[in-house]
């Protein structure tokens, strides 16, 4: 993975429902690497956003407390997989 992961400038997460909501919640998607532990894995790398902390966003997600509207987010989930599989 090319992107120098400093946990000031970027957040990584290889959980793709979380990666879809950073996306709906308009974190930028810097990359989509390979897991360096696991070969079937990707690690999502997102930019962090002055003024916001992405761990609470985080935090929103698997605290359940997260609202989408649903047809927004599958299209984020869509992107994410499309881009998986484009870069093979």
């Amino acid at each position: 993975m090319s992107t120098n992961n400093n946990n000031e400038n970027y957040y990584r997460t290889s959980d793709m429902p979380l990666a879809a909501y950073l996306g709906y919640r308009g974190f930028f998607l810097r990359e989509i690497g390979q897991d360096e532990f696991k070969a079937n894995k990707k690690v999502f790398v997102f930019e962090r956003k002055k003024g916001t902390r992405i761990e609470a966003i985080v935090e929103e997600f698997y605290s359940k407390k997260a609202l989408v509207e649903p047809s927004k987010y599958f299209d984020d989930l869509k992107v994410i997989k499309n881009r998986i599989y484009d870069n093979h």
